[in-house]
Formats: C-alpha cells, sequence, structure tokens
C-alpha cells in the first residue's frame, strides 16, 4: 500500500545557506578580559593546541602559569617555546612580574604524574584554576598499547573526572 502522508517540502536554497552563514561572522563574538593577576593556573598539555591558546590567553590576563608538558615529539612545539611566547603576551599585556613555566609531567607515567603534584604542593600556593588538557587520540597502530603501569594508554592520558 502506497503512503498517503505526504512530506515536508524541502526548504528552498536561500533558507539552507542563511541557516549554514548564520553564526560564522565573529564581529559580534567577544571574549572579556579577566583579570587574573596573583591567581595561579596549571594547563596540562600547554605546550601546543587548544592548551597553548589558552596559557597564552591565561598569561595576557597576569595569571601565573604553570604548564605541565611532556618532552614532545619533534613535531610538537617545546614547552620552553611557549613558555617564551607566553611572557611575552603577559609583557605585552603590561604584566612583567607573572610566573610562567613548564614543568615535566608525562600522563603516561604516573610517577612523573605524582612528582608533579608534590612539586606543586610544595610552593604552597593556592590553586586557582586547573586545565587538565592533557590528551591524545587512539594509537596510530590500532594495538592495545599499555603504559609502564600497566594501563592502556588512551584512558591514562585521557583522564575522565567524575561528576559529582
Amino acid at each position: 500500500m502506497a503512503s498517503t502522508q505526504k512530506s515536508p517540502p524541502n526548504p528552498s536554497w536561500y533558507w539552507c545557506r542563511w541557516q549554514a552563514l548564520r553564526g560564522t561572522s565573529g564581529s559580534h563574538i567577544t571574549i572579556p578580559n579577566a583579570d587574573l593577576r596573583g591567581k595561579w593556573v596549571i594547563i596540562t598539555g600547554g605546550n601546543n593546541g587548544i592548551g597553548r591558546e589558552a596559557a597564552i590567553r591565561f598569561a595576557s590576563y597576569g595569571a601565573n602559569v604553570i604548564l605541565g608538558c611532556r618532552e614532545p615529539p619533534p613535531h610538537e612545539k617545546h614547552p620552553d617555546v611557549t613558555v617564551v611566547d607566553c611572557r611575552a603576551a603577559a609583557e605585552a599585556a603590561g604584566h612583567i612580574s607573572s610566573t610562567i613555566e613548564w614543568w615535566h609531567c608525562d600522563m603516561a607515567d604516573l610517577a612523573t604524574v605524582e612528582a608533579f603534584a608534590n612539586r606543586w604542593l610544595a610552593t604552597g600556593h593556592a590553586l586557582d584554576i586547573l586545565a587538565n588538557n592533557a590528551g591524545m587520540s587512539r594509537t596510530s597502530s590500532g594495538k592495545l598499547t599499555k603504559t609502564t603501569d600497566g594501563f592502556e594508554i588512551v584512558h591514562q592520558v585521557n583522564p575522565k573526572i567524575p561528576n559529582r
């Protein structure tokens, strides 16, 4: 039996184009400046990508920034480069006394994570912002890769913080 229901008409080309272009003009989007002078920020994986951009932004707001990074492979920016860029952003915004450093922290090696945490605790500073940014996609080989701690690498490097 043939259905007697009619399907809704297809939207016009103009309407589809209008919907596709909505929100693509960044002229109305503003990111407010924040005063983070004296605040302490830790960003894991802060030497590349979104973490790097966040670090530079936090530094320009006057925050003290600690990058928790591993020794990167050759195709990634070294954390030293990001530290220099963060300092330049802080100085350009008039924040010359901000602390900006990178500390070794390889999420695939829990001993370095513990050492990082102990080093942080020894500073005695309150942690104002934590950006758990370090992450990785599945391994290119498709094979199960375990860390030295015996965990599957993607699950160890990409921690999920449970909802409370």
